[in-house]
């Protein structure tokens, strides 16, 4: 299930409401490595792709935001290809993130466990990380403009900091003989799902042009 969600943030979320379990544990790793890597390759390749094809902004950024994993890596590459594409993919990426909530609700409720009784169900939406749901409401918050500009700019440095706390933990669990426990067929699907999101995303964008 956790091979499936494509960024560091959606696998973080998405084990959480999973059992826990040995090989969720390690397939959480695996995603978090992997996507980081693919994240990072695409962020250099993508932008110079798309000036080769002689894309535009618009498009450009609506595949920079759809197809490249983690937002760290979707505002670099935007930005390399030019403010324009850096402000689209952000947006992109973002309502991809706000999706988040519900696809984890969705695998909580039928994919989920309670500690306790290891029953699925409604139970189980306790396990729902309330970061998603303060995520909610900080949006809500940030789009009514309410907050000085200053104060939001420190409040997603601090958001920064704290993801990269929580990548550092999970690489402090990576054990790479673990993970090789999982064979090859995990990291070939998500190279494979991740060459299939740029194929889908090129040929939206070339109908655009």
């Amino acid at each position: 299930m956790v091979l499936k969600i494509r960024s560091v943030q959606a696998a973080l979320a998405v084990a959480s409401v999973l059992p826990k379990t040995k090989e969720n544990e390690r397939f959480t790793l695996l995603v978090v490595v992997g996507v980081t890597v693919l994240s990072t390759i695409a962020m250099v390749v993508y932008p110079f792709a798309l000036q080769l094809l002689n894309i535009t902004a618009l498009p450009a950024g609506i595949f920079l935001g759809a197809t490249i994993h983690d937002v760290a890596q979707v505002v670099a590459a935007g930005m390399l290809f030019g403010p324009e594409a850096g402000d689209v993919a952000t947006v992109v990426k973002l309502f991809r993130v706000a999706l988040l909530l519900p696809v984890v609700l969705f695998i909580s409720i039928f994919f989920g466990a309670e500690k306790s009784s290891q029953r699925l169900g409604w139970g189980s939406l306790r396990l729902i990380p309330t970061f998603l749901l303060g995520f909610v409401a900080l949006s809500v918050v940030a789009s009514m403009q309410i907050l000085p500009s200053s104060l939001t700019q420190s409040i997603g440095g601090i958001s920064r900091w704290m993801l990269v706390i929580a990548i550092g933990a999970a690489g402090l669990k990576t054990n790479f003989q673990e993970l090789a426990k999982l064979g090859w067929q995990p990291v070939i699907m998500l190279v494979i799902e991740t060459l299939f999101i740029a194929a889908i995303g090129l040929l939206f964008i070339l109908k655009m042009t």
